[in-house]
């Protein structure tokens, strides 16, 4: 009897430190699993510390909380001139670069009598409320004028709610005819009785080779001007943007 118990005992033990080996065996599973889901939720927070840019943030702010004015500028002549102008509800201190050098520190950015040198990428750059880095991009492309071309340049000057815009033609021998655009829609002047109430009232005066159209309007005139110019075969461009209203 004696010995059956000594034996029993000896089952129980056993048993026992085995029951403890696999408590220390999930214990030390446990506490791997614990250390890898505190590392990636660590990792999980960094990547959305205020101030670090996510690929998904700037592709938002890409797209729609950052507006430039206009979006796609085209082909421009060298000469020519043209005013960027960027604009957001949600980004603010919104600068204007070129190459990583900073080129305005304001929304808008006046480029005069451009140059081959002048072409390339415009950031228009800031951040949101939580420090993230937003950006919008736009390309300009600058070409020499072809021989016989025309020269045009624009300039607008604002007086109250009017804006005079000057189109100066040079380089024309023949007839020349001048066609204002809108947002690259003919702008008609004249046509009292189809244009809406609330729509842009403007006057055309010619001193030779000088082109003034003179408008008007309740609201801030906004929106992209340009000035097509030819004479016989020879044609030319100029374009100024007003840009929104801060």
């Amino acid at each position: 009897t004696s010995i059956s118990r000594t034996s029993t005992v000896k089952k129980l033990r056993f048993s026992l430190f085995q029951l403890l080996d696999m408590g220390r065996q999930a214990a030390k599973l446990l506490l791997v699993i614990l250390i890898v889901l505190a590392c990636i939720a660590n990792m999980d927070a960094k990547g959305r510390q205020p101030g670090r840019k996510t690929k998904a943030a700037r592709r938002k702010g890409v797209t729609s909380l950052i507006r430039v004015t206009p979006e796609k500028p085209g082909t421009l002549l060298v000469g020519s001139s043209i005013n960027l102008a960027c604009s957001s509800d949600q980004v603010v201190n919104l600068t204007w670069s070129k190459d990583g050098s900073l080129r305005s520190n304001d929304t808008t950015l006046t480029l005069i009598n451009l140059q081959s040198r002048d072409r390339g990428v415009y950031v228009c750059s800031g951040h949101d409320q939580n420090g993230t880095s937003l950006e919008r991009r736009v390309k300009i492309k600058v070409k020499r004028k072809m021989p016989g071309g025309l020269q045009v340049t624009v300039k607008s000057k604002a007086r109250g709610n009017r804006i005079s815009i000057t189109c100066k033609v040079k380089g024309a021998r023949k007839p020349l005819s001048i066609i204002w655009k809108k947002d690259n829609q003919k702008l008609v002047c004249d046509d009292k009785k189809s244009r809406p109430k609330s729509s842009l009232k403007c006057k055309q005066i010619q001193k030779k080779n000088v082109y003034v159209l003179k408008l008007s309007r309740g609201n801030r005139i906004q929106g992209s001007f340009s000035c097509h110019a030819r004479s016989g075969k020879a044609t030319g461009k100029g374009i100024v943007h007003l840009p929104h209203p801060k």
